[in-house]
C-alpha cells in the first residue's frame, strides 16, 4: 500500500477517510476531519486538463457533520452519512442520506435510513454499518429501490464480532470489512475479506495480512470503479493498493 495523493488528499494533521470516485473517475469525494475538530466534512476534487483541483467542501456538506460519501455506479445517486435532523426542529441523528441527479442537477439531500458507510453492488443492493450500539448487530443490507428493510448479514461478516464499514465487490463475490477479532494486528481494527460461496453465503473471513494491517487502525475500504484498486484509511490517511491482493488471498486459501 502507498499513501494516496500526499499533500492534496492525505494531509498532515487531518484525518481522511470514507472516499469514492464518480463512475468516470473524474470526481473524487472523501471525508476530512481537521486537527482538534470533531466535525467531519465531505470534500471533493475534480480532474481537469491540468490535473486534479485542490479539494473543496462539497456543496451538500455545509453546516452539518457529514462523512463517507459513496457515488453510485450508475451516476444517479451519492449516498453519504450525516448527523443532522431528519425533520426541522428535531434532534440530529446519524443516518444515511442521498442526493439524486435529475437531468443536469442534483436534488437536495433526502434521508434514507439510520446507519453509516454505504457500499453498493450491481443489483443496487446497498450494504451499511449498524449504529444502534447493539454489539450483536453489524453490517446489514437492503435494496433502497424496492422498499425492503435492512437485514443483518450472517456468516463470517458479523461473527465472532460485528463487522463495520462494508465494501462489497460490484459482482458481490467478496466483501472487505473491518473488525477486531482473532488474528488482528493491533489498533482498533484490521481489514478482512470474505468470499461468497456457491450457496450465497460468506462462511469464512481472512485477515488482509501484515502488508495492509499494522499496529494502528485500518478501516473504510473502497474499490475503485475500474476494480483495479482498493483505498482504505491507515494511520489517519488514505492509502491505496492493487486489488490483486484479494485474488492472492483467495488463491492461497483455496489450496
Amino acid at each position: 500500500p502507498e499513501l494516496f495523493a500526499p499533500g492534496i488528499i492525505s494531509t498532515s494533521g487531518s484525518l481522511e477517510f470514507g472516499c469514492s470516485f464518480s463512475p468516470d473517475m473524474r470526481e473524487f469525494y472523501f471525508t476530512r476531519r481537521g486537527e482538534n475538530s470533531y466535525r467531519n466534512i465531505i470534500m471533493v476534487t475534480y480532474r481537469t486538463d491540468d490535473g486534479w483541483s485542490m479539494p473543496d467542501t462539497a456543496w451538500f456538506s455545509d453546516g452539518f457533520s457529514d462523512f463517507e460519501p459513496h457515488y453510485s455506479r450508475n451516476g444517479k445517486r451519492i449516498y453519504f452519512g450525516s448527523v443532522r435532523p431528519v425533520e426541522k426542529g428535531r434532534r440530529p441523528v446519524a443516518g444515511i442520506w442521498y442526493i439524486e441527479k435529475e437531468g443536469k442537477h442534483w436534488t437536495n439531500p433526502v434521508f434514507l435510513v439510520t446507519g453509516m458507510f454505504v457500499s453498493e453492488s450491481s443489483d443496487s443492493t446497498i450494504y451499511l454499518s449498524n449504529v444502534s450500539g447493539n454489539p450483536d448487530e453489524g453490517i446489514s443490507f437492503f435494496n433502497p429501490y424496492t422498499g425492503s428493510k435492512p437485514t443483518i448479514m450472517g456468516g463470517s461478516i458479523n461473527k465472532p464480532r460485528a463487522g463495520h464499514h462494508p465494501c462489497i465487490a460490484w459482482d458481490a463475490s467478496y466483501m472487505i470489512f473491518d473488525s477486531h477479532r482473532e488474528g488482528y494486528r493491533g489498533g482498533e481494527s484490521d481489514l478482512y475479506v470474505s468470499f461468497r460461496d456457491k450457496y450465497g453465503e460468506f462462511p469464512d473471513a481472512y485477515n488482509l495480512g501484515e502488508d495492509v494491517n499494522g499496529a494502528g487502525a485500518e478501516f473504510g475500504a473502497y474499490i475503485t470503479p475500474d476494480d483495479r484498486y482498493i483505498l482504505f484509511t491507515k494511520n489517519r490517511d488514505i492509502y491505496w493498493v492493487s486489488a490483486e491482493i484479494i485474488n492472492s488471498i483467495h488463491f492461497f486459501n483455496l489450496l
